[in-house]
């Protein structure tokens, strides 16, 4: 991750000097038992945090796909489990709910 940080750094530092406008975007979500296989030479999450920390470090706007794919996902899901709970009988709708 010190090579990619360092690169990051260098290649913002360039284009800002040229005037450019630099958005980082962080990689998309990986499947978990991909991620974790030995022969991986990092894990996403290392590859997210360090563009984040050099985004901040050179003051520079990174975009976490990652964690926008993520709260997209968990929304479906949650509006999925409400469908499902309308369609129950009243008398489960309120199962194990504290009121």
């Amino acid at each position: 991750m010190t090579r990619l940080e360092k690169n990051l750094t260098r290649m913002i530092g360039s284009c800002k000097e040229n005037s450019s406008k630099v958005i980082l975007i962080a990689p998309h979500p990986v499947i978990m038992a991909n991620d974790s296989l030995s022969n991986r030479l990092y894990r996403m999450i290392d590859v997210v945090n360090t563009i984040k920390r050099v985004g901040n470090m050179t003051s520079t706007e990174a975009i976490n796909i990652y964690k926008s794919i993520l709260i997209r996902e968990l929304t479906a899901m949650q509006s999925c489990m409400e469908a499902m709970v309308a369609t129950l009988p009243i008398r489960w709708q309120n199962r194990g709910r504290n009121n």
